[in-house]
């Protein structure tokens, strides 16, 4: 997804319009936070609804930051349990007994779970998707505005 943030003659914040959106899309506790302060986002009632100057965009929340078995995506714990290694080896402990001899399908988590510390949402409504050529010269304009401040790539720690 991408967000132009807009400012008046004063460089006063105005709000964002969104350039492109995605159907699915995570959105971090952290921006979820900058959106909450600066009133271009609210979080009510299981969806995150980003205040788009053109039309509001409503995305329901599929789940939330938590640790998740990589076998059958059921939420085991949460996101500061795997942190020791004492919970590290109670989530390991977990997967083994529900998937017994099974390896883990991501190997990238071998330990069979993963955590997520992201907001998985999916978009209501109409999307705003650009062509393949539009959205990579949008991308390749924004990076050079990023520097500017004027861009906001979702994911990513700007």
């Amino acid at each position: 997804m991408w967000l132009k943030r807009i400012y008046d003659e004063s460089e006063k914040f105005l709000g964002v319009k969104a350039l492109s959106t995605s159907r699915l899309q995570n959105f971090t506790q952290s921006l979820i936070t900058e959106g909450i302060a600066k009133g271009w986002m609210t979080v009510s009632k299981g969806r995150i609804t980003i205040e788009d100057m053109d039309k509001p965009l409503d995305y329901v929340i599929a789940y939330g930051p938590a640790i998740y078995c990589c076998h059958c995506h059921e939420k085991i714990g949460e996101c500061d349990e795997g942190a020791s290694p004492a919970g590290a080896a109670r989530l390991a402990a977990k997967v083994a007994a529900d998937h017994p001899g099974v390896a883990s399908p991501d190997p990238a988590c071998p330990a069979g779970y993963r955590q997520d510390n992201f907001f998985a949402c999916v978009l209501e409504g109409d999307e705003k998707v650009l062509p393949q050529d539009e959205a990579a010269e949008l991308r390749n304009k924004a990076k050079e505005a990023l520097d500017k401040k004027h861009f906001v790539k979702f994911g990513s720690k700007k």
